[in-house]
């Protein structure tokens, strides 16, 4: 961006601090090289956020690459010169870039592109602000269809049922609180609602106020999961079976 860079980084043997600050003392001696200039380039000093979880990872990917088209800065992601875009929808890495561990998360080239299309209305600002009134759609009541198979109810007490069953304030699924133990039941309530009841994904993500593409790529994370491990499949069964209607 013109003023600030934002960079997805998976942290290794190097402390987040010191690679950040050989990065920027090394690029402000080039800056500086390069323009004839002289003195500090950075103003104060960077800002890092945690990424724990997969939903969180492709919304900080989406953000970044649409940030400079939202900017004005580009009419599309692959036209800005600034990103990785390009290299993602590619799947081969470069120096700077390795796609390949987050694609492998997200399902790929093709689910990364879907990704970045969906242009479902929410503030993705939130996701490198913190901020989370501004990660929240505006309050009013969600439009939530009922499931068409009459043995099941409607989705809205479908999610208030596992919400209370797992000890989890159902509002708290649907907002932005991102530790571990509600992120864990809301890929439970997300995957055993989708996937083993059938209700319609895109009306779970609307009840979950996550956009549907984010959606379906955490819970196909999460399937694969599930068919590795046996307490992962007793659980989703014994959620599922509390929604199952006795004739």
């Amino acid at each position: 961006m013109p003023n600030h860079v934002h960079l997805l980084i998976r942290v290794g043997g190097t402390p987040i601090w010191k690679f950040m600050q050989g990065l920027q003392q090394s690029y402000t001696q080039y800056f500086n090289l390069a323009y004839r200039t002289v003195g500090h380039l950075f103003q104060g000093r960077y800002r890092a956020i945690t990424c724990d979880t997969d939903e969180y990872l492709a919304s900080l990917l989406r953000y970044i690459h649409l940030n400079p088209v939202r900017a004005g800065l580009a009419s599309r992601p692959e036209r800005h010169p600034y990103n990785s875009h390009r290299i993602y929808l590619s799947a081969r890495p470069t120096t700077l870039v390795d796609p390949r561990p987050i694609l492998e998360v997200l399902g790929g080239p093709a689910a990364y592109h879907r990704l970045v299309q969906d242009d479902a209305p929410r503030n993705d600002r939130s996701e490198m602000s913190g901020d989370p009134s501004a990660s929240t759609p505006a309050a009013g009541p969600l439009q939530v269809p009922k499931a068409s198979n009459p043995g099941r109810p409607p989705l809205s007490l479908a999610m208030l049922t596992l919400a209370t069953n797992l000890r989890v304030d159902a509002d708290r699924l649907a907002g932005d609180d991102r530790g571990r133990s509600v992120s864990r039941a809301r890929l439970l309530v997300a995957y055993t609602l989708s996937r083993r009841l059938g209700y319609p994904l895109s009306a779970v993500a609307t009840e979950l106020r996550r956009r549907k593409s984010s959606m379906s790529v955490v819970v196909s994370r999460f399937s694969a999961r599930v068919a590795s491990s046996s307490t992962l499949q007793a659980e989703t069964a014994r959620l599922a079976e509390l929604l199952t209607v006795k004739a």
